[in-house]
């Protein structure tokens, strides 16, 4: 994600503003879901994750108006946690009508994301998210039977029992 310096202007703008968010919007990250984990293949240089979120504008507030809806703006921050403390990651503003990928490195992190709403420099609304990265886990497939790990990938062609009793 890359800014110009006005960019970069406006976006420390819109999260310096977070203690006074309009109360006549809602914004909700659905994905990635907060304090969730997020597996990648350990054998790629990236991982991608879709962010994706819902926001609700009340009927009869100003952004609502159809004019005022091509300017809205969903600005993002993330951040990384190295030796227990988040530092930033990354950062930009989008459509709200855009599809947002984070591609992250693989190797196992926690982040942390903040969203804003805006309308030009005004915040309205702001979320954020918490989220674990960590690889799959590994399973080998053998001539016993074995356990999969949960969250495993189970290659084609073996045999698979399950229960479906829960046990």
């Amino acid at each position: 994600m890359r800014l110009t310096r006005c960019g970069v202007l406006l976006l420390a703008a819109i999260f310096a503003a977070q203690s006074s968010p309009s109360p006549l919007a809602t914004l909700a990250i659905t994905h990635p879901p907060d304090g969730g984990t997020i597996a990648y293949a350990p054998h790629g240089s990236h991982a991608n994750a879709s962010l994706r979120t819902d926001f609700w504008l009340e009927p009869g507030s100003e952004p609502a108006q159809s004019s005022k809806k091509n300017s809205l703006r969903l600005c993002v921050e993330v951040q990384r946690a190295e030796a227990g403390t988040y530092t930033w990651f990354a950062e930009g503003c989008f459509s709200t009508a855009q599809p947002i990928t984070l591609m992250l490195p693989t190797a196992p992190a926690n982040y942390l994301v903040k969203a804003a709403l805006a309308d030009g420099s005004v915040a309205l609304v702001h979320a954020q998210t918490a989220f674990a990265l960590w690889p799959t886990p590994a399973f080998y497939s053998t001539y016993e039977w074995t356990v999969v790990p949960p969250g495993a990938p189970v290659p084609l062609g073996l045999e698979v029992q399950m229960a479906l009793d829960g046990s």
